[in-house]
Order: structure tokens, then C-alpha cells, then sequence
């Protein structure tokens, strides 16, 4: 009884402190999201003289202004072949909308049918094998492939292109392979023998059966990729320079000083409003990226 009490006291006192600890860290956090909002709202005399407090002035004496000035004012510099000039937000956003979607989309089926097939067949030999080799290159690291990748994509005219969107993606390797490969083993076989009685075929299993029981794990995982190419900007850096999204527009006019955008304030009402879509997308669907994903029994 002593013991289980003691248990209990330290246990108490360890929650405690984790609560603590969460809370300190929720408050810095949101309180750079508060200094980046009063900061956006700044002219440029009121930023130099005070960063960092509020900004003088009823909410309506505010510059709000700023935020329309720095999605007009923002802009990239491009040279294609069949336009040189300035490509301004609303291609940027689509820009980003086509990479964010397509490339978390095609990316998630590539790695969730590689997975499906690992573990589909996960009796061969050929499969524990492209299982170890996917273990194996999450440890390795491969940016030193990136001159020879540059050189090969040059060659197929995929540089600076927007099939690089495509075929950039096809890829098998990551922890979301493992998750998936894990979960499919998991329904057993009588989820297939149940269809072969039915005469349904590999096909119709795959999609009419185990991709169903997996939807909405790739749901999560799709939400997942897009937040990451969101926030992507190395890959329009490297790869396709003159396909700019809005995060790499934001990286170009943050190490530029010859534009109206290179003011702080503006900077960061370009930062806030790219940070909407994200935010917005994380509350509408954070019982699904945060939840427990549950498996339903085979019946009958």
C-alpha cells in the first residue's frame, strides 16, 4: 500500500513537471507567432524604432496595408523559354499548390503500393531484400549523389521542369514504407481468402479491399507530405529555379536588398499568410494527423 502510494506521489510530481515543461515551451512558441503578427503590422519607422512591442496606435491606426503591399510587391525573377521577367504571386501559389499536392500525392502511392507488395508477398526472398535496402538507405546518406542527379536530369530535360515534379517523387523509401508495410501484414490472410472465395482478383484485393482498410492512414500520411513540400524551398532552389513557389519567392526577396521587400515587416506578412494554408489544414484535420488510426475485424 506504501509502495502504491509512493508510486503515485512520484508519478504526480512527474506529470507535474512534464506539464510544466509543455506549457513553457507552448508559450514560446506561440509567442513568436504574436511577435511576427504585431511586428507584420509595422511601418517601417515604427519596426526600427521598437521590434519588438506593440505597434503604437488604435488596431485601426495599424498597418494593415502591409499585408496587401507585400503580396503585390512580391515577386521572382525567371527566365524560360518562352518568357523572361517576373513571376508574381498568384503563380507562385499555384506553383505551390501543383508541387504540394502532386508530389505529396504521387510520392504517397508510390510508397504505399511498394509497401503493399512487400508485404503482399513478404514470403520471397526478393521482398526481405528491397525491405533491408530501405532500412539501409534511411541511414545512409545520398547528398553526395546530387552532382551526378543534376548531371542525369540535365540529360532527360527534367531540370527545371515540371515533370521533375513527377519523377522526383517516385520514390519507395522512408519511415511511412515501414508504417504501411507493417499495417498491411497486419490484416492476416483471412482478408484475402475471403476474396479469392468471392473470385475477386489481386487487382480488385489491392483497391477494393486493402487500400479501403488503409485510407485513412493515407489520408495522415498525405497530409503530412504536403505540409513538408509547403514549407519546401531547397528543391526550387536546386532543381527548379525558375518555378518558384511562394516559400522560395520568400527566400529570394529575404536575401535581396533591391526590392520594396526587403522591409522586415513585409517580409514577415508574406511569411504569415503562406503559414495560413498549413495552419489551416492542421486545424481541420488534427483528430486525423494527432489521432489512433483502429482496424476493424474481419466478420462473418
Amino acid at each position: 500500500m506504501k509502495t502504491r502510494k509512493k508510486y503515485r506521489q512520484n508519478l504526480n510530481v512527474t506529470s507535474v513537471a512534464i506539464f510544466i515543461v509543455l506549457t513553457i515551451y507552448v508559450i514560446s512558441v506561440l509567442a513568436m507567432y504574436l511577435w511576427a503578427f504585431f511586428a507584420s503590422i509595422k511601418t517601417e519607422t515604427q519596426f526600427s524604432q521598437d521590434n519588438v512591442g506593440l505597434p503604437p496606435g488604435w488596431p485601426w491606426e495599424w498597418a494593415w496595408s502591409n499585408y496587401i503591399e507585400a503580396l503585390r510587391e512580391l515577386k521572382v525573377d525567371v527566365s524560360l523559354p518562352n518568357y523572361h521577367g517576373y513571376v508574381y504571386f498568384s503563380t507562385m501559389f499555384w506553383n505551390s499548390i501543383l508541387y504540394t499536392i502532386g508530389g505529396a500525392l504521387i510520392n504517397n502511392l508510390t510508397i504505399w503500393l511498394v509497401a503493399f507488395l512487400l508485404a503482399r508477398y513478404s514470403k520471397y526472398k526478393l521482398s526481405s531484400i528491397l525491405f533491408a535496402a530501405n532500412i539501409a538507405l534511411m541511414t545512409i546518406p545520398v547528398i553526395n549523389n546530387l552532382p551526378s542527379a543534376l548531371s542525369v536530369y540535365r540529360a532527360l530535360n527534367w531540370y527545371d521542369n515540371l515533370w521533375f515534379i513527377v519523377f522526383n517523387n517516385i520514390a519507395f523509401t522512408g519511415m511511412y514504407l515501414i508504417i504501411y508495410y507493417e499495417f498491411i501484414r497486419s490484416l492476416g490472410r483471412d482478408y484475402y481468402e475471403a476474396a479469392y472465395m468471392d473470385g475477386a482478383g489481386r487487382f480488385t484485393i489491392m483497391t477494393k479491399i486493402v487500400f479501403p482498410l488503409t485510407s485513412s492512414m493515407f489520408f495522415v500520411v498525405f497530409l503530412l507530405l504536403a505540409i513538408v513540400r509547403w514549407n519546401d524551398y531547397m528543391t526550387m532552389i536546386i532543381w527548379m529555379p525558375n518555378r518558384p513557389t511562394l516559400v522560395y519567392g520568400v527566400y529570394k526577396t529575404g536575401v535581396s536588398r533591391m526590392s520594396q521587400m526587403s522591409f522586415p515587416p513585409l517580409q514577415i506578412a508574406v511569411c504569415m499568410v503562406i503559414m495560413l494554408p498549413m495552419l489551416l489544414l492542421f486545424f481541420l484535420f488534427q483528430k486525423s494527423i494527432m489521432g489512433n488510426l483502429r482496424l476493424g475485424a474481419v466478420k462473418g
